[in-house]
């Protein structure tokens, strides 16, 4: 699943992925859709906020993020690194 704020951007990619890949790749309208009952999550965005619900994101599903990490600026919310470390 690929998402972006512009379709016609997730819909090139998600073409040229399936493409070079061999694997199916389907853009969809939102955030939440990409995310929610996936069992990896890649967020790639230079977003200072947070650009989805921790809510969204299930216990086990392994979290990559690429974009700003710092406490002032980060493009997921800090939640799923919370659970993570809980005991």
């Amino acid at each position: 699943m690929v998402v972006s704020r512009r379709s016609e951007r997730a819909q090139a990619f998600a073409r040229r992925a399936a493409e070079e890949l061999e694997v199916e790749v389907r853009a969809v309208g939102t955030v939440e859709e990409a995310v929610r009952e996936r069992d990896v999550v890649v967020v790639a965005t230079n977003s200072p906020v947070p650009v989805l619900d921790a809510g969204w994101i299930a216990p086990g599903t392994h979290v990559t993020t690429l974009g700003p990490k710092s406490l002032s600026r980060h493009e997921v919310p800090t939640a799923p690194a919370d659970r993570a470390h809980a005991p």
